[in-house]
């Protein structure tokens, strides 16, 4: 296991070499402002989307009482919406607001005071009263959401990409992390069954229906949790009428799913 040798698009093969022998399989997961990304002639460009996330954690004592201890809290305005997520082990919530902001650059540490200023003014100036006075006191990080159009998964030979860095997409249905893992996971899978230029393949043809999927059911999301005027009545007014279980089981799909490799064993 070699760690830390950094590397170019161009000459990632020799620094992974060992002596004469060249790797099999190069698996860029470098996330989605990819350097690895090159070595794809006609894989996709990463874009900005639009919106950032804002993101800090708060303790118990300082949040509303209205936020649910036990499970995860969605606020949505017109816009914008808010994610409270509770963290029992610091008795606290890790909270991220998500509306329209200026780019400030593949960074994750950018200074987020004044776009979080403007934020607050402009997209969640008509919130809950409790909602912003605790927006007042926070000093939270900014995360620019940038996604990853459709492109060349792979150069049919050594090179394939996985994660982010393939097919990043804006997190409306909390998806991020877990589709990074289901494609380390089958891919390995495809790996073990056949040779490197047959098992990217495989993969693509396998993993390119159900990110296509979700990919809309984001989009729906996004529309859905920004809606405004009457589109927001009626997304109020469908959410009143469902129950939590039949909003659960419609997601199965996604949160339920079995992959690649688990089916086999």
């Amino acid at each position: 296991l070699r760690l830390g040798a950094r590397a170019t698009s161009r000459d990632i093969a020799a620094r992974v070499a060992d002596g004469d022998r060249k790797p099999d399989a190069i698996i860029c997961a470098d996330g989605v402002w990819s350097a690895s990304r090159g070595r794809i002639e006609g894989s996709a460009t990463a874009r900005f989307s639009g919106n950032i996330a804002w993101r800090f954690v708060v303790s118990s004592e300082d949040t509303p009482a209205f936020l649910n201890r036990e499970h995860i809290t969605a606020f949505m305005g017109p816009s914008a919406h808010l994610v409270a997520y509770p963290l029992r082990d610091v008795s606290g919530f890790n909270l991220v607001a998500i509306a329209a902001g200026a780019n400030p650059g593949e960074t994750w540490d950018g200074n987020a005071d004044h776009s979080w200023q403007v934020a607050r003014e402009k997209h969640f100036g008509g919130w809950n009263g409790a909602l912003k006075r605790l927006f007042s006191k926070v000093s939270p990080a900014a995360w620019p959401l940038y996604e990853v159009g459709d492109g060349r998964w792979h150069n049919g030979a050594d090179t394939i990409m996985i994660g982010d860095a393939l097919h990043a997409m804006m997190p409306f249905s909390a998806q991020g992390a877990a589709m990074a893992i289901e494609d380390g996971f089958e891919l390995a899978a495809f790996l073990a069954e056949m040779p490197a230029p047959t098992a990217f393949a495989a993969f693509e043809a396998h993993r390119r229906p159900r990110l296509e999927r979700l990919k809309k059911r984001t989009g729906l999301n996004r529309f859905a949790y920004h809606a405004r005027g009457p589109f927001r009545l009626g997304r109020d007014a469908v959410l009143a009428m469902r129950s939590p279980d039949s909003l659960v089981r419609e997601l199965d799909w996604l949160y339920g799913y079995e992959a690649y490799g688990l089916q086999q064993a």
